[in-house]
């Protein structure tokens, strides 16, 4: 990976917001990510790809539901700056209700997950 892959994957606002909830929570199913967006599920999957071809991200199926986290490869200067975006992203007004969304989601998974 380098800074011309990694920098256009995080250039949107919306796949900004779904790494940096994945470096928060760690690995995080489509509907919490969908959830915590507040998008619909083909719009937050685009999304997704966009950030997996990037290799920001990698995703695994559990049963129905796809798993994404971040790439345990990103190297030490991606993983920096998605830590640093996280901290400068703290009072965020999107991010903070995403943060909210996701705390108040029913039925995460480990219990159900619709997807």
């Amino acid at each position: 990976m380098s800074p011309t892959d990694l920098f256009p994957a995080l250039s949107h606002p919306t796949r900004l917001r779904l790494a940096l909830l994945m470096a928060e929570h760690g690995t995080l199913c489509v509907c919490e990510l969908q959830h915590a967006v507040d998008e619909d599920q083909p719009r937050v999957s685009r999304h997704l790809a966009n950030l997996r071809q990037a290799g920001v991200i990698e995703g695994e199926r559990r049963a129905q539901w796809m798993d994404y986290r971040l790439s345990p490869d990103l190297p030490g200067w991606a993983r920096t700056i998605i830590d640093q975006a996280l901290a400068g992203m703290q009072d965020d007004p999107a991010f903070t209700e995403d943060r909210r969304r996701l705390a108040g989601m029913a039925d995460r998974p480990g219990v159900a997950c619709s997807s």
